[in-house]
């Protein structure tokens, strides 16, 4: 084996357990609920390290096969990044945020007062309906009954929302008005 070839392999190895470490503090900071990490930071370290790794490791089993040289390699590295620059921008598009400024409310949207946005609970058959940064959002789809890990719908849960989740996450649910 070559200087490169020892080099590649612990890489390749390097890479593998710092693969193993992101994912597990991928799944813990889910449970956990620590939001920029779950959400900003380790996608993006996880993604790169699993690229890191995955082409290394593709790389040393066509050296093996003896199908390395300069025309596979800008093959290869021309999948990754388009995958890779795929990804991210499939990401972007997704988790792009909204705020109040980017949000525009239309006639047919509510205004609604805390009264009427109580009568929105998720209890008996209700939608539930939530109040995050003056808009309000149909949140039906994780409130179960009126409830979601001990937070009720039906009330401006601004300060709650913000402790446990980052802003990005408001996009994938609709606005349907928002607070007096």
């Amino acid at each position: 084996m070559d200087m490169n070839s020892i080099w590649f392999a612990k890489l390749n190895r390097f890479s593998a357990w710092v693969l193993l470490v992101a994912i597990a503090l991928y799944f813990v900071s889910g449970y956990a609920k620590i939001p920029w990490l779950h959400s900003r930071a380790l996608p993006l370290i996880t993604l790169i390290v699993f690229f890191f790794h995955t082409f290394f490791s593709i790389r040393m089993a066509m050296m093996r096969w003896k199908i390395w040289n300069r025309a596979s390699a800008i093959i290869l590295l021309s999948i990754y990044l388009g995958f890779f620059g795929l990804l991210i921008k499939l990401d972007y598009k997704e988790n792009k945020p909204t705020t109040a400024t980017e949000t525009t409310i239309t006639k047919s949207e509510k205004i609604f007062t805390l009264e009427e946005l109580g009568k929105y609970d998720g209890k008996n058959g209700n939608k539930a309906y939530v109040a995050i940064d003056g808009l309000v959002y149909d949140m039906t789809s994780v409130f179960r009954n009126g409830s979601h890990h001990g937070y009720s719908a039906g009330i401006d849960q601004t300060e709650a929302f913000n402790t446990q989740h980052g802003k990005d996450i408001l996009t994938r649910f609709t606005i349907v008005g928002k607070i007096k």
